[in-house]
């Protein structure tokens, strides 16, 4: 008999435990997240061995042209507490909301669009050391920064 007690009450520890991680995980990505394009570039000139410099004295005019489209784009996720989410995305003129439902889970994202309730997305995620947070979307690593509350309106 105490044996199994001692047993129920390690089972019931370790679940404690998982939920924990569980629950930080979500907790982690709760918040307004803005994609974080000077960090890509700085990524990018890194993995290449070079600094921006060396990147704008090669590339020119090219990299003004790249540096003015990706301003024109607003891309942001809005994970909220409840498991919601809003997406934005302005470029080109064009802007798009999505809506739903998320879940996080051993470092995937499911987001459930509620215009599309039967087409879930899944994307892995991480954060940086630095709390940056990182969606593999469509094969391509996205890094988003997380905006302070009194920032937190999404420009149109």
């Amino acid at each position: 008999m105490k044996k199994i007690l001692v047993s129920a009450i390690a089972l019931m520890m370790v679940l404690a435990m998982v939920m924990g991680v569980s629950a930080v995980a979500e907790e982690s990505i709760v918040g307004n997240w803005m994609l974080d394009t000077d960090y890509m570039l700085e990524q990018m000139a890194a993995e290449l061995g070079m600094t921006l410099d060396e990147i704008t004295a090669l590339l020119g005019d090219q990299l003004n042209d790249l540096l003015a489209q990706l301003a024109a784009i607003n891309y942001n996720f809005i994970f909220n507490e409840d498991g919601t989410f809003v997406m934005n995305v302005a470029a080109n003129g064009q802007e798009m909301t999505i809506e739903g439902t998320y879940t996080v889970a051993d470092g995937q994202i499911t987001l459930v669009p509620t215009q599309a309730p039967d087409q879930p997305e899944t994307f892995a995620y991480s954060m940086t050391e630095d709390g940056k947070l990182v969606l593999n979307l469509a094969g391509d690593d996205l890094v988003f920064s997380a905006v302070p509350a009194n920032e937190a309106e999404v420009p149109a």
